[in-house]
């Protein structure tokens, strides 16, 4: 048993060997490589051979405005905008206009069939005559003809009360069938009464003819003539409500009934806005409040506007460096913040605000661009309804040095004194290696690291506060792979370093 222990601890140990010597095997070029190379850098860094240079695109940093402008969404809106309704109902007559058509204050747009309605009129007025009539003779007194007179008129009023109450009766049976609009059987309940109050008046008038003193027969044919007053005023209102004017010059947007349609008073039957005094409503987000206040110059555009310059314009707006003849050329219309809600709505957490159309804007040249409606630059799909949106201006600085955006990189380093991270904010520039050393025999060149105090930022461009002097090359492709002091070229440039 113990001859057999040891003949498999010797097969083990042999096994042991065996794997030694085919590591070794395959190991040893390896460590023949690695001293290879670390003997031909070696002998590179003996040589005063350097690493190749990185390549890397670069601007020159200038020095401009800069404004960040936030596009808040809306739509446009019209200056003044009514729907308008008969205020009586019945069949209409006519309706003379059409969407599109341009309207004067005052002008007749539609009316309704009128030949009852003029009827009452005439009727009522009749009766104004006749009470003022009645009311000069009770000033005389009675005398006995008049008596006369005071009873048939109690006759006609009765019989014109009794008339009037068959007709609400057959009024009401036709509407109740759906016959006729309620409207009419309305006119009907409203001829009823009025018949009815003119025969309490009417008897009143002969009772106190018949027993009282003049003055209580004055009083009641004062009373009478103010009745009827009031009726004729009834039935001119009545004859008034039967048309639609133009409450103001401007344009019909769209027309809801046409001729012979039955309408009840109060329906939409028209709509009028005022094209001149277009404007774009919209809802702020809460974290823009700082930035709205009435008279803010702002600019507005539609969503469908089309401009030679297209997506080029508009991105070079986006990216904070637009002067108002960019924002122009870019479809943008110039305009001024007119109404800001004070307060936020409860649901929306927003503020409203209104952009008005056909403010003047100061220009980089000092002269003043336009935008008003009817103005060459005024685009086409300006219409109410239409989406647009208002561009904001938030944050600006002026005469600064501009980068870049993505030319500015940020770092995370260990600070010793506050023992925590902190970061700063670095961008590379091109610099020639022997400035500074006399050294003029070769022109080589290097990225040097620089840290910068950003300041406002747009989504492309960057200003920069310090750290960087206008005219100097700032690298803007490449920057991730480059060390302070590192050898660079420019791409597209034949020599190390690129251009001055």
């Amino acid at each position: 048993m113990a001859v057999r222990r040891g003949e498999v601890l010797s097969a083990k140990a042999a096994s042991g060997v065996v794997v030694f010597f085919l590591l070794l095997v395959i190991l040893l070029p390896s460590l023949s490589g690695c001293g290879s190379m670390q003997a031909k850098t070696k002998a590179d860094s003996e040589a005063g051979s350097e690493p190749p240079a990185i390549s890397v695109e670069v601007v020159p940093a200038r020095r401009g405005d800069l404004v960040v402008r936030v596009p808040v969404p809306g739509v446009v809106t019209a200056g003044a905008q009514v729907d308008l309704a008969f205020k009586a109902g019945g069949k209409i007559a006519d309706v003379a206009v059409k969407p599109g058509d341009r309207v004067e204050k005052g002008q007749v747009l539609a009316r309704l069939e009128q030949s009852d309605i003029l009827a009452q009129v005439a009727q009522a007025e009749a009766a104004v005559e006749a009470a003022t009539a009645n009311l000069a003779r009770a000033e005389k007194g009675p005398r006995p003809e008049e008596i006369d007179q005071l009873k048939a008129h109690v006759e006609a009023a009765r019989a014109a009360s009794d008339a009037a109450l068959r007709n609400l009766e057959r009024m009401k049976s036709l509407y109740e069938a759906g016959a006729i609009p309620k409207a009419q059987y309305e006119g009907a309940e409203v001829q009823a009464e009025s018949a009815r109050q003119q025969l309490v008046a009417a008897e009143k008038q002969l009772e106190l003819a018949l027993k009282g003193s003049p003055e209580e027969i004055v009083a009641a044919a004062k009373a009478q003539v103010k009745q009827a007053q009031a009726a004729a005023s009834l039935a001119r209102s009545q004859l008034q409500g039967s048309s639609i004017t133009a409450p103001f010059a401007g344009e019909i947007s769209s027309v809801n009934a046409e001729e012979g349609e039955l309408v009840s008073p109060g329906m939409p039957i028209l709509t009028l806005v005022d094209p001149s005094g277009l404007c774009v409503s919209a809802v702020a987000s809460e974290s823009l409040s700082k930035y709205l206040e009435q008279g803010k110059e702002v600019f507005i555009r539609t969503k469908t506007s089309s401009t030679s310059d297209g997506a080029t314009a508009i991105k070079a707006v986006r990216s904070g460096g637009g002067s108002p003849e960019d924002l122009m050329a870019a479809g943008y219309l110039p305009a001024v913040l007119t109404e800001v809600s004070p307060s936020a709505d409860p649901g929306t957490k927003g503020f409203l605000i209104k952009a008005a159309v056909g403010a003047r804007h100061k220009s980089d040249s000092g002269s003043t661009v336009s935008g008003a409606v009817g103005d060459s630059n005024a685009p086409s799909e300006l219409k109410p309804g239409v989406f647009a949106e208002i561009l904001l201006p938030t944050e600006e600085t002026r005469n600064a040095v501009i980068i870049p955006r993505k030319a500015v990189l940020s770092v995370d380093s260990f600070d010793e004194d506050a023992q925590n991270q902190a970061r700063r904010w670095v961008a590379f520039v091109v610099k020639k290696a022997d400035e500074g050393s006399g050294n003029t025999n070769e022109e080589r060149w290097v990225a040097e690291e620089r840290v910068v105090e950003p300041g406002v930022a747009t989504a492309d461009l960057i200003e920069v506060v310090s750290g960087i002097r206008e005219g100097e090359l700032v690298v803007v492709t490449g920057q991730h792979f480059l060390e302070n002091g590192c050898r660079v070229v420019i791409a597209g440039d034949g020599r190390v370093g690129g251009a001055d």
